[in-house]
């Protein structure tokens, strides 16, 4: 008998072996420059090497970003260069880092070539000093993704998430319906009945983007991403964590939703998601309610008894920005993510 055996690998964003790195590993977008980072095992097949590789990938990532068209890259030469022109813009090139097999490679706009031969400390995510700083107060949107198959796929998937977030912005609609049943008997019983759905109004695929920072927790890869193209002016971000108890505070239109438990995936993603769903759902409460009260005679097994039944309807229409994100470890190896989303008013 012939035994078989399947290893599966999963690989994060950057090994726990690295400590420090070019700052473009932190933070993908300064004053000086914006970029997109690709990735490539470090294995050379014959047909192109492994940085050309790597950075066909950090261009191609970096102008579906821009919304700007992806025009044929000759790949055999990327790795001699320094930059290229594309749709009349030069593109830059920053030296490789090598990593536990694979080949991160930058690319980015920028006026000049910029010196990256500064290390940085690789940046860990620390939701209780809220470190860096953009996990609580961030001006764009959060995505994140566990370890994947690849360090790309990881990267990609982070990304893809925090677009489903951004669809939120551009508008929502809210329709949630809650019935409370109560039946009135000496021991009195309660039923609750909740559905809820938010769903966006103009999803945000023809938006352009821009990745601004990065860091890891664990084997999840967490990225902020900001959305360049708006149809509103946004609210100022508020530093102050008091939101957490005044959903109003500073005179914002606004609600607080909480995930706390780890939802169905165990993705930090999906619990952002569900709590700035949560927040929206109470804020459209808060807009527009309609309720009704209703006492009826059930026949239940011959006994006749009375239910007091209590409609909630919710179907509005909102503009929401997150304006606040708070992530707080749980004794239980858990994240409770808190949200704060504030009503915009055009």
């Amino acid at each position: 008998m012939i035994k078989v055996i399947i290893s599966l690998i999963f690989y994060c964003f950057f090994s726990t072996f690295l400590s420090a790195a070019p700052c473009w590993i932190n933070d993908l977008k300064t004053m000086d420059y914006h970029g997109a980072i690709g990735t490539y095992r470090d294995l050379d097949i014959g047909f192109s090497s492994p940085i050309s590789k790597a950075r066909e990938r950090a261009v191609k990532s970096l102008l579906k970003l821009e919304k700007l068209p992806i025009e044929q890259i000759k790949t055999n030469k990327l790795q001699s260069v320094e930059s290229i022109d594309i749709n009349g813009s030069t593109i830059y090139f920053a030296n490789e880092l090598v990593d536990s097999g694979y080949i991160y490679s930058f690319a980015y706009f920028a006026d000049k070539k910029v010196d990256f031969n500064t290390k940085c400390e690789i940046q860990s995510c620390k939701f209780e000093q809220c470190q860096p700083s953009w996990l609580c107060h961030s001006q764009g949107v959060i995505g994140a993704s566990y370890s994947t198959s690849t360090p790309d796929k990881q990267i990609i998937k982070a990304q893809q998430n925090a677009f489903k977030i951004a669809n939120l912005i551009n508008g929502i609609e809210v329709d949630s319906y809650q019935t409370l049943k109560r039946s009135a008997t000496p021991k009195a019983t309660y039923h609750l009945s909740q559905h809820a759905s938010v769903e966006a109004l103009a999803p945000t695929q023809n938006s352009h983007y821009q990745l601004l920072n990065q860091c890891k927790y664990n084997n999840t890869l967490l990225v902020n991403i900001s959305v360049k193209e708006l149809g509103y002016k946004l609210p100022e971000t508020i530093i102050d964590p008091k939101w957490l108890t005044n959903p109003k505070y500073s005179n914002m239109d606004g609600a607080v939703g909480s995930s706390i438990l780890p939802t169905a995936d165990g993705l930090i993603s999906s619990q952002i998601n569900l709590a700035i769903k949560r927040a929206a759902v109470q804020l459209a409460k808060e807009k527009k309610i309609y309720i009704r009260s209703e006492s009826v005679i059930v026949n239940v097994n011959g006994r006749i008894k009375l239910e007091d039944i209590i409609t909630e309807t919710t179907k509005t229409n909102l503009n929401i920005k997150l304006n606040g994100l708070i992530f707080k470890p749980l004794d239980n190896n858990f994240i409770g993510v808190h949200a704060w989303v504030v009503n915009i008013q055009e």
